[in-house]
Protein backbone atom coordinates (compact mmCIF):
# COMPACT_ATOMS: atom_id res chain seq x y z
CA UNK A 1 0.00 0.00 0.00
CA UNK A 2 1.28 3.54 -1.03
CA UNK A 3 2.67 5.48 1.76
CA UNK A 4 3.60 2.39 3.83
CA UNK A 5 7.40 1.74 4.73
CA UNK A 6 8.77 -1.76 4.59
CA UNK A 7 11.58 -2.83 7.05
CA UNK A 8 13.62 -5.60 7.45
CA UNK A 9 10.81 -8.07 8.37
CA UNK A 10 8.89 -7.68 5.39
CA UNK A 11 11.93 -7.84 2.93
CA UNK A 12 12.81 -11.17 4.18
CA UNK A 13 8.92 -12.43 4.35
CA UNK A 14 9.51 -10.92 0.52
CA UNK A 15 12.63 -12.77 -0.25
CA UNK A 16 11.37 -15.86 1.16
CA UNK A 17 7.94 -15.88 -0.51
CA UNK A 18 9.78 -14.94 -3.68
CA UNK A 19 11.87 -18.21 -3.63
CA UNK A 20 9.52 -20.98 -3.49
CA UNK A 21 12.68 -23.17 -3.14
CA UNK A 22 13.19 -21.72 0.05
CA UNK A 23 12.45 -24.59 2.85
CA UNK A 24 13.65 -23.29 5.92
CA UNK A 25 15.86 -20.03 7.11
CA UNK A 26 18.35 -19.51 10.32
CA UNK A 27 17.59 -16.29 13.37
CA UNK A 28 20.56 -15.67 14.98
CA UNK A 29 19.58 -14.19 18.31
CA UNK A 30 22.93 -12.84 19.68
CA UNK A 31 23.96 -9.94 22.14
CA UNK A 32 23.54 -6.39 21.45
CA UNK A 33 27.34 -4.67 21.97
CA UNK A 34 29.61 -1.60 21.19
CA UNK A 35 30.54 -1.90 17.71
CA UNK A 36 34.52 -2.56 17.27
CA UNK A 37 35.44 0.42 15.24
CA UNK A 38 33.85 2.92 17.74
CA UNK A 39 35.62 1.07 20.76
CA UNK A 40 38.87 1.38 18.13
CA UNK A 41 38.26 5.21 18.19
CA UNK A 42 38.12 5.42 21.61
CA UNK A 43 41.31 3.00 22.23
CA UNK A 44 43.02 3.40 19.50
CA UNK A 45 44.90 1.39 17.22
CA UNK A 46 46.75 -0.63 20.34
CA UNK A 47 47.81 -4.01 19.89
CA UNK A 48 45.12 -5.45 22.25
CA UNK A 49 42.15 -3.13 20.55
CA UNK A 50 43.80 -5.18 17.13
CA UNK A 51 43.64 -8.36 18.66
CA UNK A 52 40.09 -7.29 19.47
CA UNK A 53 39.09 -6.72 16.40
CA UNK A 54 40.23 -10.20 15.54
CA UNK A 55 37.26 -11.81 17.31
CA UNK A 56 33.22 -11.81 16.63
CA UNK A 57 30.98 -11.13 19.11
CA UNK A 58 31.91 -12.28 22.82
CA UNK A 59 28.18 -12.92 23.77
CA UNK A 60 26.55 -16.08 23.22
CA UNK A 61 25.19 -16.43 19.82
CA UNK A 62 21.55 -18.57 19.34
CA UNK A 63 21.20 -19.80 15.74
CA UNK A 64 17.16 -21.25 15.53
CA UNK A 65 15.92 -22.56 11.95
CA UNK A 66 12.53 -21.65 11.35
CA UNK A 67 10.43 -23.01 8.56
CA UNK A 68 8.99 -20.67 5.10
CA UNK A 69 5.94 -20.93 6.46
CA UNK A 70 7.31 -19.19 10.22
CA UNK A 71 8.99 -16.87 8.00
CA UNK A 72 6.48 -13.96 7.88
CA UNK A 73 6.56 -10.26 8.53
CA UNK A 74 4.90 -10.97 11.28
CA UNK A 75 6.06 -13.79 13.13
CA UNK A 76 9.39 -12.50 12.87
CA UNK A 77 8.81 -9.01 14.39
CA UNK A 78 7.14 -11.69 17.48
CA UNK A 79 10.06 -13.54 17.48
CA UNK A 80 12.25 -10.66 18.33
CA UNK A 81 10.03 -9.04 20.77
CA UNK A 82 10.54 -12.08 22.91
CA UNK A 83 13.76 -11.92 22.91
CA UNK A 84 15.46 -11.19 26.53
CA UNK A 85 17.04 -8.00 27.51
CA UNK A 86 20.30 -6.65 25.59
CA UNK A 87 19.30 -9.30 23.03
CA UNK A 88 18.83 -8.45 19.21
CA UNK A 89 17.80 -10.99 16.12
CA UNK A 90 19.52 -11.40 12.94
CA UNK A 91 18.90 -13.35 9.67
CA UNK A 92 21.13 -15.73 8.26
CA UNK A 93 22.17 -15.77 4.30
CA UNK A 94 22.11 -19.61 4.61
CA UNK A 95 19.03 -21.13 3.54
CA UNK A 96 18.27 -24.80 3.52
CA UNK A 97 16.39 -25.76 0.47
CA UNK A 98 13.73 -28.35 -1.08
CA UNK A 99 15.05 -31.39 -1.63
CA UNK A 100 17.78 -31.20 0.14
CA UNK A 101 21.14 -28.53 -0.75
CA UNK A 102 21.93 -25.13 0.18
CA UNK A 103 21.79 -21.59 -1.27
CA UNK A 104 22.86 -17.87 0.28
CA UNK A 105 20.36 -14.86 0.08
CA UNK A 106 22.89 -12.12 -0.84
CA UNK A 107 23.29 -9.48 2.22
CA UNK A 108 25.75 -7.21 2.90
CA UNK A 109 26.15 -4.43 5.50
CA UNK A 110 27.51 -1.74 4.85
CA UNK A 111 29.69 1.30 6.29
CA UNK A 112 29.28 4.50 4.50
CA UNK A 113 26.88 7.53 6.08
CA UNK A 114 23.29 7.78 5.09
CA UNK A 115 22.88 10.80 2.73
CA UNK A 116 21.51 11.24 -0.91
CA UNK A 117 24.87 11.29 -2.81
CA UNK A 118 25.83 8.11 -0.98
CA UNK A 119 22.40 6.06 -1.50
CA UNK A 120 22.61 7.22 -5.28
CA UNK A 121 26.06 5.99 -5.57
CA UNK A 122 25.29 2.78 -3.83
CA UNK A 123 22.36 1.71 -5.41
CA UNK A 124 24.36 2.08 -8.87
CA UNK A 125 27.68 -0.21 -7.45
CA UNK A 126 24.77 -2.70 -6.67
CA UNK A 127 23.04 -2.34 -9.79
CA UNK A 128 26.56 -3.09 -11.97
CA UNK A 129 26.88 -6.35 -9.93
CA UNK A 130 23.70 -7.76 -12.07
CA UNK A 131 21.64 -9.55 -9.11
CA UNK A 132 18.23 -8.12 -10.27
CA UNK A 133 15.80 -7.43 -7.56
CA UNK A 134 17.03 -6.00 -4.47
CA UNK A 135 16.19 -3.50 -1.69
CA UNK A 136 18.61 -1.39 -0.10
CA UNK A 137 17.53 -0.22 3.78
CA UNK A 138 18.74 2.58 6.12
CA UNK A 139 20.04 0.99 9.06
CA UNK A 140 20.77 4.22 11.03
CA UNK A 141 24.44 4.61 10.44
CA UNK A 142 24.85 3.08 6.90
CA UNK A 143 22.51 0.77 4.78
CA UNK A 144 21.56 -2.92 4.18
CA UNK A 145 21.16 -4.77 1.44
CA UNK A 146 19.36 -7.94 0.47
CA UNK A 147 19.40 -9.66 -2.77
CA UNK A 148 16.10 -11.38 -3.82
CA UNK A 149 17.88 -14.08 -6.31
CA UNK A 150 19.40 -16.71 -4.20
CA UNK A 151 23.23 -17.46 -4.65
CA UNK A 152 25.25 -20.85 -4.78
CA UNK A 153 28.40 -21.55 -2.26
CA UNK A 154 30.89 -20.26 -4.99
CA UNK A 155 28.77 -17.21 -6.36
CA UNK A 156 28.33 -16.04 -2.87
CA UNK A 157 32.03 -15.54 -2.46
CA UNK A 158 32.11 -13.70 -5.60
CA UNK A 159 29.83 -11.22 -4.63
CA UNK A 160 31.63 -10.61 -0.59
CA UNK A 161 34.48 -10.00 -3.32
CA UNK A 162 32.66 -7.99 -5.28
CA UNK A 163 31.45 -5.57 -2.36
CA UNK A 164 34.61 -5.95 -1.01
CA UNK A 165 36.26 -3.80 -3.65
CA UNK A 166 33.59 -1.33 -2.84
CA UNK A 167 36.11 0.72 -1.50
CA UNK A 168 34.99 3.42 0.94
CA UNK A 169 31.01 1.58 1.19
CA UNK A 170 31.18 -1.94 1.77
CA UNK A 171 32.22 -3.08 5.43
CA UNK A 172 35.64 -4.83 5.27
CA UNK A 173 35.70 -6.32 8.63
CA UNK A 174 31.78 -7.61 8.33
CA UNK A 175 32.95 -8.71 4.97
CA UNK A 176 36.22 -10.99 6.93
CA UNK A 177 33.93 -12.11 10.02
CA UNK A 178 31.35 -13.83 7.88
CA UNK A 179 33.74 -15.73 5.21
CA UNK A 180 35.25 -16.99 8.70
CA UNK A 181 31.28 -17.89 9.97
CA UNK A 182 30.61 -19.36 6.54
CA UNK A 183 27.30 -16.88 6.28
CA UNK A 184 26.37 -13.27 6.28
CA UNK A 185 23.94 -11.77 9.16
CA UNK A 186 22.23 -8.80 9.13
CA UNK A 187 19.86 -7.02 11.81
CA UNK A 188 16.36 -6.87 12.12
CA UNK A 189 15.20 -5.93 15.01
CA UNK A 190 16.34 -2.51 17.28
CA UNK A 191 17.76 -2.33 20.54
CA UNK A 192 19.10 0.09 22.97
CA UNK A 193 22.03 1.65 20.81
CA UNK A 194 20.61 0.45 17.54
CA UNK A 195 17.75 2.33 17.89
CA UNK A 196 15.85 1.42 14.92
CA UNK A 197 14.58 -0.88 12.73
CA UNK A 198 16.41 -1.33 9.10
CA UNK A 199 13.57 0.53 6.75
CA UNK A 200 13.87 0.28 2.78
CA UNK A 201 15.41 3.66 1.54
CA UNK A 202 15.46 2.19 -2.25
CA UNK A 203 14.11 -0.35 -4.32
CA UNK A 204 16.59 -1.81 -6.73
CA UNK A 205 15.76 -3.90 -10.23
Amino acid sequence: MKGIVRNAYDVVADVVLSNPAIESLTLLNYEEGTNWRDVARMEGSSLATLLKGLGQDQGRRILTKVSRTEASSGNLCEIARSLGENRLLGVCSSVELVGGGSAHIAMMDFMCEPSTRNLELLARLIEGLHHGRGCLLESGRSYHYYGFRLLTEEAWKVFLGKCLLMSGFADDRYIGHQLVDGYCVLRLSSGKSKRCIPKVISELT
